[in-house]
């Protein structure tokens, strides 16, 4: 239990498996540096990041360059963020399928 929480055990385990990061402690899933090691490795390690990295669109941008689909695990604010999803749809047209409806049908998100 104590090594789910050790800051360097966690960032070796997400550098030789991202998805490992379901398994770290819930501050380890909520420290930035951990989050962005994972989701750079793998987008999808995106669903076990705290709340407050999954609204972070720095950290869902780096999961996106990933995996586009990392995007369905953003937290549902940024996927409704007007700004965030022009840049979402701008790095992969696909991003509109995990936007918020309203944005599903703004003329400017979607050219």
């Amino acid at each position: 239990e104590e090594l789910r929480g050790d800051r360097d055990v966690v960032l070796a385990a997400v550098k030789q498996d991202p998805l490992a990061l379901q398994y770290a402690a819930a501050t380890m899933r909520d420290d930035r540096e951990v989050v962005l090691q994972a989701v750079g490795l793998c987008g999808l390690a995106l669903q076990h990041a705290s709340n407050a990295q999954q609204n972070d669109a720095e950290v869902v941008l780096v999961a996106m360059a990933s995996s586009w689909r990392a995007l369905e695990h953003a937290s549902d604010v940024l996927r409704a963020d007007r700004r965030f999803a022009l840049t979402a749809v701008e790095a992969h047209g696909s991003a509109l399928l995990f936007l918020a409806p309203s944005l599903r049908n703004d003329r400017e998100v979607v050219i």
